[in-house]
């Protein structure tokens, strides 16, 4: 920024430009970020929240407490393991929380229970009876694959290290290369 007694640029026009300046230019600044340059308004990126709606899936006013279902995991965090069942929305699938960080993304949970349904919440709960015998239907031996051949599976994480993938193997991921 250019002082206001520079010559040639009158100091009521000056006042005004760096008030336009100050306006376009939010320097919201930590220790951190001292370096760096400001940022514009228009380089802000607002991140929608995370949605877990399926607009094509069935209604909700269709599922049926003690229905039984079969649902793909779609989710696993510190609240519980969940599913997609066709529904509009995906459901929390209730089992021990010592199985949760064993499922993977892609495995298919048959058998489910329904065990609640909130109309006006629009979210469900089914119940898994056997965790473990689930978990043993989604995963093979590790020996029964061999090298060049082709396998289906869904990218579980994404990392510094590369994308991986649930292959259905016992104790391990696939790697993309």
């Amino acid at each position: 920024v250019r002082s206001s007694s520079a010559p040639g640029r009158p100091k009521a026009r000056a006042r005004e430009e760096e008030e336009e300046e100050e306006e376009e230019v939010h320097q919201v600044r930590s220790s951190s970020q001292s370096s760096r340059r400001p940022r514009r308004a228009t380089e802000r990126r607002a991140t929608p929240p995370p949605s877990w709606d399926h607009p094509e899936g069935l209604p909700f006013e269709d599922l049926e407490v003690d229905s039984t279902v079969t649902g793909v995991v779609v989710n696993i965090s510190e609240f519980g393991v969940f599913a997609d069942i066709g529904y509009e929305r995906n459901i929390k699938v209730g089992c021990q929380a010592r199985y949760w960080k064993r499922f993977r993304r892609g495995d298919i949970l048959e058998d489910l229970v329904v065990t609640a349904v909130s109309l006006e919440s629009r979210k469900a709960s089914a119940s898994l009876e056997d965790a473990e015998a689930a978990l043993e239907a989604n995963r093979a031996p590790l020996e029964d694959l061999r090298e060049g051949s082709l396998v289906d599976g869904v990218v579980d994480q994404k990392n510094q290290f590369g994308v991986f993938v649930n292959i259905g193997a016992e104790h391990c991921h696939g790697r993309l290369q």
